[in-house]
């Protein structure tokens, strides 16, 4: 985990020669619903191709996050391009298109795989589906959606078809993170507050006796009373559902 992202990019969602036919006869692939300025999947490939090369060629020495749904294994030679000719870290972790049967491939290409959600910082997750509901205080960068964003603040779209074709800087992940508060973990300030049970005798809570669920008002107004040279703990909104 880095508290320090700089010289971190992100991209996701390649999903190279993605263009099949069905068993109904009907076209399937990336470029009919979403790119649809590319005629044949073989322009969208190269323009893939030609936009990382120019950006590699310009941030060598970098770490790049490829999030999921690569495409065809085929194009792993171009992985071993960017490690191997611009010094590139890449790192992969899986999307629902991606094949366990691939594995192999993807860690001989990669320098590193994942197959979860990664903590890279402490409050920076990257994924490929993006992390539902995001733990307070947090930036999840993700892939996966396709033509929809999450419209909420704490989520950053990595799908390269959203970044103009090139990768996502960690300098974009830093301005959204700066906007997102952090989170106070103080006693009665946790985002877990209001779901606390006490397992044995503690002065400074009020809660039942029999069941252990804490009282969260009533202990912010204890804790306050008892502490008062101490900055008031305010009275927060419930943030954690299930």
């Amino acid at each position: 985990m880095l508290n320090d992202i700089t010289g971190q990019w992100f991209t996701s969602d390649w999903h190279f020669n993605h263009y099949r036919i069905n068993k109904q006869g009907e076209p399937r692939g990336v470029t009919l619903f979403e790119r649809t300025q590319f005629k044949t999947i073989e322009e969208h490939d190269k323009y893939i191709l030609q936009q990382i090369r120019q950006w590699a060629e310009k941030h060598q020495g970098c770490v790049l996050w490829n999030l999921g749904d690569f495409g065809d294994i085929s194009y792993l030679w171009f992985i071993e391009e960017l490690r191997y000719s611009y010094g590139i870290e890449c790192k992969f972790l899986y999307g629902n298109h991606d094949k366990m049967s691939d594995l192999n491939s993807f860690t001989e290409a990669f320098d590193k795989v994942y197959f979860y959600p990664v903590y890279i910082h402490p409050r920076i997750i990257v994924c490929h589906e993006p992390v539902w509901p995001a733990p307070d205080g947090t930036v999840i960068v993700h892939g996966h959606l396709h033509c929809m964003v999450v419209n909420n603040p704490h989520y950053l779209n990595a799908n390269i078809h959203f970044c103009n074709y090139i990768p996502l800087s960690s300098k974009r992940v830093m301005k959204t993170f700066n906007k997102i508060e952090k989170v106070s973990y103080k006693f009665l300030e946790e985002p877990y507050a209001r779901h606390i049970k006490i397992t044995q005798y503690k002065e400074d809570a009020v809660y039942d006796r029999k069941t252990g669920m804490m009282d969260y008002e009533e202990s912010v107004r204890l804790y306050n009373k008892n502490y008062p040279d101490h900055p008031k703990t305010p009275i927060h909104r419930q943030t954690l559902s299930w």
